[in-house]
């Protein structure tokens, strides 16, 4: 598919869903969500479309309680991460909030929700937020992150909870790479050489073949980060275009469009752009 024409049907999807008084929702009702609104954001912004919007802005910072706070960290981040695309900032001043989840936060694997995608989500979320907006740890917060991450690497280089999986170890080395910990030491290579496949790119679990577009961005950002160019970059490109519906949006294989899997897909052929040079 042209690549230009790929851009403009992702951007007509993505704007279709802008809801009138501000804020983004995939399923087209006047309903704003702030995951939506982020990944709608930040795909335009990879296609080359930053914009003003203050009413999306305004709904975002209605998000934030009077004491800084908001709902959960990941209200958080989506909010504040939306208004950094935005060059927006909020009414009130996050940090106190951000650095008690932060003293807080724990990994314990008998707490996880069983619908959880990746064990290592909302560490990511608090560690990119602290350096986007420029939030100091104290040096004993962070090695307690580290180690607690460290923990949970198995014997074959990966990371998971009862098993490792490419989407819990990109999330970990991504994590790991913001409180510059050395991931080059880990020899995760090894773990991502065995997920990768033939067909699709990647696969979630090695020694598996289904694939799924949340894996093969998980599979990319992972290679991102060790500076390693996988085997099979024409089928990565193959799967994530495959993955584009009629309406120009994106899909974690075959099915409903979603503002977040179309975020996945661009992000992923921007990674692909950059592994192609290495």
């Amino acid at each position: 598919m042209d690549k230009d024409r790929l851009k403009k049907r992702a951007i007509n999807y993505i704007m279709a869903r802008r809801c009138r008084e501000g804020g983004f929702c995939f399923y087209r009702l006047q309903e704003p969500n702030g995951s939506d609104t982020y990944y709608a954001l930040s795909a335009l912004s990879l296609l080359g479309m930053d914009r003003k919007d203050l009413d999306t802005m305004q709904y975002l910072k209605n998000l934030q309680k009077e004491d800084g706070s908001y709902d959960n960290i990941f209200s958080a981040y989506y909010t504040l991460k939306s208004l950094i695309v935005l060059r927006g900032r909020p009414d009130y001043d996050p940090t106190n909030y951000i650095r008690n989840i932060a003293r807080n936060c724990t990994l314990d694997s008998n707490e996880l929700p069983v619908w959880t995608v990746s064990m290592f989500n909302n560490l990511y979320c608090l560690i990119d937020l602290c350096l986007s907006l420029n939030i100091k740890l104290e040096q004993e917060i962070m090695k307690d992150i580290v180690a607690s991450i460290l923990a949970f690497m198995k014997e074959d280089k990966g990371f998971g909870n009862t098993r490792s999986t490419l989407l819990e170890t990109s999330q970990a080395l991504a994590t790991l790479k913001k409180l510059n910990y050395p991931v080059d030491s880990l020899n995760v290579e090894n773990f991502i050489k065995r997920c990768e496949d033939p067909n699709h790119g990647f696969t979630g679990v090695p020694s598996t073949s289904m694939s799924y577009l949340e894996q093969v961005h998980g599979g990319l950002a992972a290679c991102h980060i060790l500076s390693y160019k996988p085997r099979y970059l024409d089928q990565c490109i193959s799967f994530v275009k495959g993955c584009q519906n009629h309406n120009g949006g994106f899909a974690r294989q075959r099915g409903i469009s979603t503002l977040e899997d179309t975020y996945y897909a661009i992000h992923s052929l921007s990674i692909l752009a950059a592994l192609r040079s290495l």
